[in-house]
């Protein structure tokens, strides 16, 4: 355990708790009205739904707002954990303990960080595998925690609370600002094929050809024989692309054109998995993860290869360096460029670019879409876009020198973004840091200094304690009885010499007992006053201060 001040004592959570552990439900019993069922979703999350208990419930298992509970079981990391009760009136299932404790001694805050703080070593200790462990009842109460004086427990918690509060205030502003960078980048595309990003090439006359002048200079290329035809329905996308084409005004010298007219349309096929033979190969083959790692970029390797012979015997085809690929099927909107020449499987539609479309700029065209992409697509829950629809795709064509410029601008502004983002993701583990930080000076007392009237965190550990270890103590062995008999020697000549009333502090250091020391030392003490209370011959009363306030006991012999 870390050092902590002279003036906090150390104790464990049996020591100073009682663990209820919560009941077991049978989904047959779970209702939809009566008594919400605390599960360890509902723990980890305050928007997760309850199931509900309608039979007779214990008091012992009845979880009230601001009680104390602990998940036991679960996920290291997302599951373990002590959590103050913020909800309503419930019922606690299995999994998690219930921590009472005594609120006059004990601030529930701090007692709440102080666990915590501890979970780290608890979940490399707890039991299971490497996905669901649990931590075990023993193993729990065993758990060693610093004692503050109680008023010095509120200080504590107060102040951490506070500067996890500032920590959390700008950790969720990072978290927006991390979260926002794909609606961000959707929106810069937007603005770059609606002609905002080029608004000066658009008022210049001589800086390019009209896409009309393009065209008549730059051929059709062939297309594959066969398939169905392209669909004549028109559907208007949100930006740089269309089914057909649209009711929508175009910047100056810009023109809705048909891929087909600009670029070489094809698919991909996957050669048979039931032959070995034909994977493992040299050839790149693009599949949809590749293509969902390098959306938005150029790929030059693929996660799997196959051999001459797959190529051989199956519809595949290499396609050249520079084509664009869209993902059509199950995870459709993924776009990526080829930076060598490579095979595809058939849930791409490809397009080997003509000199009238720069490839990168078809990328970001079919980018700009974002997920309304899936409007040219059907199926509401695997959603295709089907060949009919690719074949009548029209996209928003520019100059061939302000395609240059609008792909260039997009990629400045995209990688500032990136940077932005980086530096947030940076930033987001220096807060983790931080709170680390904050957490580690708590429990060595360096958020806090003691003042006068905070009392002794000995004297407040006993007084916690007959109560609850009195009931739980074990047998001491013969060794440790031995031990014991001579403390109380030792006691009962403290307070035999003194032949009155002594403050409970003095009593402790007298036999040898100060702030900070050993647990193995505080328990055999505490071991004897326990036994003298209980054989009626202790007698122990309230130190006060000038405002009434307790200060420590007093203790002295009966007679």
């Amino acid at each position: 355990m870390m050092e902590t001040p002279k003036h906090w004592t150390n104790t464990t959570v049996g020591a100073i708790c009682t663990l209820t552990n919560g009941m077991t439900f049978k989904s047959s019993e779970w209702r939809t009205a009566g008594l919400p069922i605390i599960r360890i979703q509902n723990l980890n999350n305050s928007e997760a739904t309850f199931n509900y208990y309608e039979g007779s419930v214990e008091d012992r298992f009845r979880v009230s707002p601001g009680d104390l509970l602990f998940a036991w079981s679960g996920t290291p990391g997302t599951s373990f954990g002590a959590h103050i009760w913020q909800g309503p009136e419930a019922v606690l299932n299995q999994h998690i303990f219930k921590v009472t404790f005594d609120r006059k001694l004990i601030d529930p805050d701090y007692l709440c960080y102080a666990i915590n703080q501890t979970l780290e070593e608890q979940t490399s200790n707890a039991h299971g595998g490497v996905g669901l462990r649990h931590v075990t009842k023993k193993a729990f109460s065993d758990t060693r925690l610093p004692l503050p004086p109680y008023e010095e427990q509120k200080r504590l918690a107060k102040e951490i609370r506070k500067l996890r509060a500032q920590s959390a205030k700008s950790r969720n502003a990072l978290k927006l600002l991390i979260a926002s960078k794909s609606k961000a980048r959707e929106s810069f595309l937007e603005a770059a094929f609606a002609g905002d990003l080029t608004r000066d090439w658009q008022t210049q006359e001589s800086l390019s050809e009209p896409v009309e002048l393009l065209l008549s200079r730059v051929g059709t290329p062939k297309q594959a024989q066969g398939g169905r035809e392209a669909t004549s329905r028109v559907v208007a996308g949100r930006s740089g692309i269309s089914i057909n084409i649209p009711d929508v005004p175009l910047p100056n010298r810009w023109a809705w054109v048909s891929l087909l007219r600009i670029a070489r349309q094809e698919t991909g096929h996957t050669p048979s998995r039931r032959n070995p033979e034909y994977w493992g190969g040299t050839i790149n083959w693009l599949g949809i993860k590749d293509a969902n790692a390098y959306h938005g970029k150029i790929i030059n390797n693929t996660l799997q290869k196959i051999t001459e012979a797959g190529l051989q015997n199956s519809s595949a085809r290499l396609l050249p360096a520079g084509t664009v690929c869209l993902s059509r099927t199950a995870s459709v909107g993924y776009v990526t460029i080829l930076g060598e020449t490579m095979a595809t499987s058939q849930d791409f539609a490809t397009w080997t670019c003509s000199d009238a479309i720069l490839p990168e700029y078809l990328m970001y065209a079919l980018m700009s879409e974002g997920q309304s992409i899936r409007r040219f697509g059907e199926g509401s829950v695997h959603t295709t876009i089907y060949f009919p629809e690719i074949r009548a795709f029209h996209i928003r064509l520019a100059p061939i020198d302000e395609q240059a410029a609008i792909v260039s601008r997009i990629k400045l502004a995209f990688s500032k973004l990136d940077q932005v983002v980086a530096e947030a993701e940076k930033a987001m583990q220096l807060f983790q840091q931080l709170d680390n930080q904050i957490m580690e000076y708590a429990f060595k007392g360096k958020l806090t200094k003691s003042e006068a009237g905070d009392g002794s965190a000995v004297e407040q550990l006993y007084q916690l304690r007959p109560p609850i270890v009195i009931r739980e103590v074990t047998a001491p062995s013969r060794t440790r009885n031995k031990e014991s008999t001579d403390m109380a020697k030792s006691l009962l000549q403290v307070l035999s010499e003194a032949n009155d009333w002594l403050p409970a502090q003095e009593v402790f250091q007298r036999c040898g007992i100060g702030n900070g020391a050993d647990m193995e030392k505080i328990e055999q003490i505490f071991a004897e006053l326990r036994s003298l209370d209980q054989e009626k011959k202790l007698l122990a009363e309230p130190i006060l201060d000038s405002n009434g306030r307790k200060i420590q006991d007093r203790l002295r012999l009966v007679g």
